[in-house]
């Protein structure tokens, strides 16, 4: 029987493989669409705040367990009690986790801004890397 099971997954594995190469064959002209549009001058600049929030709500300064939650209220403007319910945390607790990250930019003084190329080729996704970059 070793030999049965062994053969139908490498029959799978055959079919697997050959699915992977049509999805990308069917895929390229697509791609190449979209990587000549995102390589246009029409692309590089970002119209809005939306990237210097999330540089300020992934500062180090705040604590790392609630910066994906500040991220989702700030710049996708979930309420506290959807984000706590994603968390799986009452939504009290997740409000004033959200309050207190707030008020911790505030006090830290953290910018609103996209950190120049050459800091974001330094950086690290630790935090005392990207205390540097600030």
């Amino acid at each position: 029987m070793p030999e049965a099971w062994l053969l139908t997954v490498a029959r799978r594995k055959l079919i697997d493989g050959a699915r992977r190469r049509q999805t990308a064959h069917l895929a390229e002209p697509t791609l190449i669409l979209l990587a000549d549009e995102f390589a246009s001058d029409e692309m590089a600049a970002i119209p809005d705040d939306r990237l210097r929030l999330m540089f300020a709500c992934t500062h180090p300064a705040i604590d790392a367990g609630v910066r994906a939650p500040l991220m989702l209220q700030t710049v996708l403007g979930f309420d506290a009690e959807a984000i706590a319910s994603a968390f799986l945390v009452a939504p009290a607790t997740m409000g004033q986790r959200l309050v207190r990250a707030k008020r911790r930019i505030q006090q830290a003084g953290i910018a609103f801004r996209v950190p120049e190329h050459d800091e974001l080729a330094g950086w690290r996704r630790r935090a005392s890397g990207w205390a540097a970059c600030w």
